[in-house]
C-alpha cells in the first residue's frame, strides 16, 4: 500500500481499478479499520465496513442499488440501506457509517485516510427559511421519503404552520384547519412543536 499526501491528509493507494467488479464491493484495510469499496460506473465509494445495525463487518458483502435517486448498498444481514455517499441508513438515523473520499488515479483506487463525516447518532438538522408552499412541499417530500431522518426548524414571519393559500377563506373563517405537522418546529412570530 502506497501512501501520499496532499493537503497535510494523507491518500493511501487501496487496489487498482481492475480488481474491483462493478456495482460489487470489496473489504480493504485503512489506518487500523476496515472500509468497504464499491465502484458504481466510473465512480468509487469508499465507507465503514462496520454495519452497526448488526455488530458486523459485513457492508462489502452488501448489494449496491438505487432508493429514490440515491446510491446505497444493502447490507447482508439485516438490509438496512446506507448511502454511498453520505453513509447515511435510510432506516434508522442512530445506524450512520462514516464515508471517506476515493478517487482512482492512473488506474489505482486511492482513499484518504480521514473520513468526510464522523458517524453521527441521530437525525440530521434541516433548517428551511419561509414557510412558503415551495419550501412546505419540499418539506413534506422529504419527509414522506425519510420519515426519521430529520430535525427540521422552519423559521417563518407568520404566526402559524404552513396551509394551502388556495384554502385561505375556509381556513381563515375556521371552516377548515390547516395540516400541520407534529415533526416541524416553527420558529418566528410563534413556535409550534
Amino acid at each position: 500500500m502506497k501512501s501520499t499526501n496532499t493537503h497535510n491528509v494523507a491518500w493511501q493507494s487501496v487496489c487498482q481499478l481492475d480488481e474491483l467488479l462493478p456495482h460489487a464491493g470489496v473489504c480493504a484495510w485503512l489506518d487500523g479499520r476496515q472500509i468497504a469499496l464499491f465502484r458504481v460506473g466510473e465512480n468509487v465509494y469508499a465507507l465503514d465496513n462496520y454495519d452497526p445495525a448488526s455488530d458486523a463487518n459485513v457492508l462489502a458483502r452488501g448489494i449496491v442499488g438505487d432508493i429514490g435517486g440515491e446510491l446505497v448498498v444493502a447490507s447482508p444481514l439485516y438490509k438496512h440501506h446506507y448511502s454511498l455517499i453520505t453513509g447515511r441508513c435510510l432506516e434508522d438515523a442512530d445506524h450512520n457509517v462514516a464515508t471517506y473520499p476515493a478517487r482512482v488515479v492512473e488506474e489505482t483506487i486511492w482513499v484518504k485516510s480521514t473520513p468526510l463525516r464522523e458517524r453521527r447518532p441521530g437525525r440530521r438538522k434541516l433548517v428551511v427559511v419561509g414557510n412558503g408552499m415551495a419550501g412546505m412541499r419540499t418539506v413534506d417530500e422529504l419527509l414522506s421519503l425519510a420519515p426519521n431522518a430529520y430535525d427540521i426548524t422552519v423559521f417563518g414571519a407568520e404566526p402559524h404552520g404552513n396551509y394551502t393559500r388556495i384554502l385561505l377563506s375556509p381556513v381563515l373563517s375556521g371552516e377548515s384547519g390547516s395540516k400541520i405537522s407534529s415533526r416541524i418546529r416553527w420558529t418566528g412570530t410563534a413556535t409550534m412543536a
